[in-house]
């Protein structure tokens, strides 16, 4: 089930994000990550070094932290 969401997260970073920036950069409101490191790449931190269930819990708290007043910064997992 990891290999499956790791390999999900990585399909996202590589085809919808670039999409997702260059709207960014052509000035379309996107407001992108405010966290350091990305959603994503905390994500696949989270997966390798918790259990399954840990992980996600902690992937989706951080995911709903996002453009809900949080000011963001360095919150690594």
């Amino acid at each position: 089930m990891k290999t499956i969401i790791i390999f999900s997260i990585h399909l996202y970073r590589y085809i919808w994000y670039p999409i997702y920036k260059g709207m960014s950069d052509a000035g379309i409101d996107t407001r992108l990550c405010i966290f350091e490191p990305t959603c994503s790449e905390y994500s696949l931190q989270a997966l390798n070094k918790y259990p399954l269930g840990v992980a996600l819990k902690k992937s989706f708290t951080r995911i709903s932290k996002c453009r809900s007043g949080e000011k963001g910064g360095y919150d690594p997992p």
